[in-house]
This record gives structure tokens, C-alpha cells and sequence, in this order.
């Protein structure tokens, strides 16, 4: 029989002279009797099973080879998004990495990005859950490590990569996400593609951004995928915000009430740190000298300063300001992002706004720039309440992201059907904003309670 063969099976595997695992069953079809009259088994061939690997192009190149290339020059393409609040701001290289993570264990011990896929207790781990605050770096992360394979670092050897947007996923399976990036790249056809995974499931690597974003009723095949029900040999890295199995107590989330059902090591994403990460950082907007000078300054709440977006925030408040003088405390350091941001949105759409402008000072009446911000400011507390931190793209939400309060998700789309969603730049910019609508309220009605006395 050719070892290209398969045949339906019983269960029974066999081994064929190239090394492939064959499923054979007992079917019998009548071909002839022998001298009992008995029937003579025949085993009849089904289908045939592609050999990516052995399949060659003619520059004779392997299927598989081939495929990977494609994946790695599409994420090698992987960019940060170009920091456009300075004017002669520089982007930041996605080669390069500030973010500091540690182990969610005991030992809580700090652990550099090439540690990720190290063994623990001398099992190496298949499904890692990485969790983050908003803000933190989680997606940059992730794109980190799609452009780290592309470019064949040696920490990340695995033959695929895949990086999926779970808020693009929707109601699609994995093996959708697999032939849309197929199509993607240029893969001629969509079953190959499957295949190819298929073939090398152990040897692939599933990026998965937004696990927080799933949802059981919509997403029950990320879930099979989690409980290894689905190629259960891949490596899967899955990013979500922290705290997300401490949310809801007892309830199960997503049907799993513990992490350990799922994952085999879990790491946390600290942010930026150290006093040093924070300079080299900033040094990326900044002469040395003025990093230097920047750290001093807020050296008061220097852990706000921990999330990467705050700390790309603070060349607004230099061109702004032209100046950074000291935090005393953060609810100063707010008030002056919130001021900052709105004055350099509102210059870059070539619209007038007071060089004195003062989001807080209220005057008997609220302006339409307060306004519009306590409209924000209720509906992320609705958000907060609900713990349902996207946003959807109407009038009031673009609006808002045009001022610098909200990122858009857009980036890294396979999928012709999805949808752009916003998010805070951070927690705690939300917590703010609702602040500042309670804050506006309470003046109004003082002011027309002053008015009837």
C-alpha cells in the first residue's frame, strides 16, 4: 500500500514507513471467497494525507516552509502605534522591551521576556496566562512576541505563530482565524493552511490579546481551546486584564472557576518599574539630561508612572507646558493631563481654546468642553459599574478619542467583519472622568440652589 494512504479506523494507529500515524479499521468489502467461502478482508484507501513538509514548490521549497514565511514577513510589518502628541516625536521600536513582568506564583520572582516559555518544575508550559492593568503594555506584548518569532529570535522557536485579536474572534472559530490569516498572507488554499497547523500542532504558537474581552455565550471555542480540548499540543499565550479571576468570587468565569483548570504558568505584567527602565524610556522622546531631569519631578507618584501610556503622556504636558513641575499628589497630576491633552487636541484640529484654559473652573455655567467631558464622565462610570470597559464607536466616544482619553483598536485585522472598539487609556482615567461628572453636577446644582436663596 502507498504511505500516502489512509483508511478509515477503529482506533487502531500503525505506523507507516515515513513516521505518520495511520487509522485503519476492519471494513470488509466482498472481492472474493476462498475455498471455506469465507471472505477475504480488503482494506479499501479513503483519502490521502498531505505531507506539507515533503510537498515541494519548484524552487523546492516545503509547503510548510513556505507558509512560514509568508506569517513571519506579515508580522515582521508589526509596529507601535507613532507617538503623535509631540511634534517632532519619535516612534518607539517595537525590538525594544521596558516592560518588567514576574512570575504569579510564591515566588513571585521577576523574570525577563525570554523566560516566558521556560519550564517550571521541569514540565514546559503549554497554556500561559499573562495579566496586566489597562494600560500596562499587554497588547504591545503581544505584538512583541509576534515580531520577535518573525524575526527568528531564539527564545521563541516554534515553526508557526499565530497573533489573534480575541475582540475580532466574535462568534468565528480558531480554524476561521487560521484561514483568514491564511488568506491574508496570500495562501492559495484554505485547507492547506489547516493542514499545515494541523501537522506541526506542537511545534505552534497561539497568541491570544483580550481574553478579558470574551464572552462564554459568543466564544465557547476559545474556552474548548483553554480546557485543551482543541489542539491540545499548541502553546498558548492569552492576555487579559489583572484581577479577572478575583472579579466575581465564587462565580465561575467562563465556566472555570480556577486559572490552574487552564493554565500552567501565570505571569504578571508590572509595567516600567524602575527608576533606570523609566529614563531609557523616556529617553526615546528626550535628551538624557531631560529624562534625567523628569524623573526627579515625579519622583513624588513615581509608581503612576509605572503604566507605559502615562509615561508617554508626559511629553503632552512638556509641549503644553513647555515646563514639568513637581506632582504633589495625583489628583494635581490628573487635572494637569486632563488640561493638556484637551489644549493639544484641540490646537491639532486647528480649533480655538484659551491659553488659560481650566477644565476645572466652573462659572455658574458648564462650557461645551465641560459638558462634553461630563457626558464621558457618566458614561465611564456606567462602564466601571458594569466592568465593561469597551466602548463602541459613536458620536460622543470619537469624539472623546479625538481629545486623547480613549485608544482605538483597530490595528491587526484579519477578519472583514470586525469592528473597531475603544478603550480608557487607563483605569484610572475613567475613575477620573467619573469623578469630574459627579464634580459638575454638584456645582450646577449649587449654583442654582445659591441662585434661589
Amino acid at each position: 500500500m502507498s504511505t500516502n494512504d489512509k483508511y478509515e479506523g477503529s482506533g487502531v494507529q500503525i505506523e507507516s514507513a515515513r513516521n505518520v500515524s495511520f487509522t485503519v479499521n476492519n471494513q470488509i468489502i466482498k472481492s472474493a471467497a476462498n475455498e471455506k467461502g469465507d471472505t477475504a478482508p480488503v482494506r479499501r484507501p479513503i483519502q490521502r494525507i498531505k505531507f506539507c513538509c515533503e510537498d515541494l514548490d519548484s524552487d523546492g521549497n516545503a509547503q510548510c516552509d513556505v507558509f512560514k514565511k509568508k506569517l513571519q514577513r506579515l508580522y515582521s510589518t508589526l509596529a507601535l502605534p507613532k507617538v503623535a502628541w509631540v511634534k517632532d516625536g519619535r516612534d518607539l521600536s517595537i525590538a525594544k522591551h521596558f516592560i518588567e513582568l514576574k512570575l504569579n506564583n510564591e515566588s513571585e520572582e521577576s523574570i525577563e521576556i525570554e523566560d516566558i516559555f521556560k519550564s517550571e518544575n521541569d514540565m514546559k508550559p503549554i497554556k500561559i496566562l499573562i495579566e496586566g492593568q489597562p494600560g500596562f503594555g499587554k497588547t504591545t506584548l503581544a505584538a512583541k512576541l509576534a515580531y520577535d518569532w518573525a524575526m527568528n529570535q531564539p527564545y521563541i522557536k516554534f515553526k508557526f505563530a499565530f497573533f489573534i485579536p480575541l475582540r475580532e474572534l466574535q462568534q468565528r472559530s480558531i480554524r476561521d482565524a487560521i484561514i483568514e490569516i491564511a488568506n491574508h498572507i496570500g495562501s492559495k488554499d484554505d485547507t492547506d493552511a489547516i493542514q499545515i497547523v494541523d501537522n506541526h500542532a506542537k511545534d505552534t504558537l497561539f497568541i491570544f490579546d483580550g481574553l478579558d474581552e470574551v464572552s462564554l455565550a459568543k466564544q465557547k471555542t476559545i474556552m474548548e481551546f483553554l480546557q485543551k480540548e482543541m489542539y491540545s499540543d499548541a502553546t498558548a499565550l492569552l492576555f487579559c486584564r489583572a484581577g479577572l479571576f478575583e472579579l466575581r468570587n465564587e462565580e465561575q468565569l467562563f465556566g472555570i472557576t480556577h486559572t490552574r483548570n487552564f493554565c500552567d504558568k501565570r505571569i504578571s505584567i508590572l509595567g516600567i518599574t524602575s527608576v533606570e527602565s523609566k529614563q531609557q524610556f523616556l529617553s526615546t522622546f528626550f535628551p538624557q539630561a531631560i529624562a534625567e531631569n523628569i524623573i526627579e519631578n515625579i519622583s513624588s507618584v513615581l509608581e503612576l508612572f509605572d503604566s507605559p501610556l502615562f509615561l508617554m503622556m508626559i511629553p503632552v504636558i512638556i509641549e503644553t507646558n513647555k515646563i514639568i513641575g513637581e506632582f504633589t499628589n495625583k489628583t494635581e497630576f490628573y487635572k494637569i493631563i486632563f488640561n493638556c491633552l484637551l489644549k493639544h487636541s484641540y490646537r491639532k484640529r486647528g480649533e480655538d481654546i484659551d491659553t488659560n484654559f481650566d477644565l476645572f473652573c466652573y462659572d455658574e455655567t458648564a462650557n461645551p468642553i465641560q459638558t462634553t467631558m461630563s457626558e464621558f464622565g457618566k458614561l465611564a462610570a456606567q462602564k466601571i459599574i458594569d466592568n465593561e470597559l469597551k466602548f463602541d464607536g459613536d458620536k460622543l466616544t470619537r469624539e472623546i478619542y479625538e481629545l486623547g482619553f480613549l485608544i482605538n483598536h483597530q490595528n491587526i485585522t484579519f477578519f472583514k467583519e470586525s469592528t473597531n472598539h475603544y478603550e480608557a487609556l487607563h483605569l484610572s482615567t475613567l475613575e477620573f472622568a467619573a469623578a469630574f461628572a459627579i464634580w459638575i453636577d454638584f456645582k450646577a446644582q449649587k449654583f442654582k440652589f445659591i441662585k434661589k436663596i
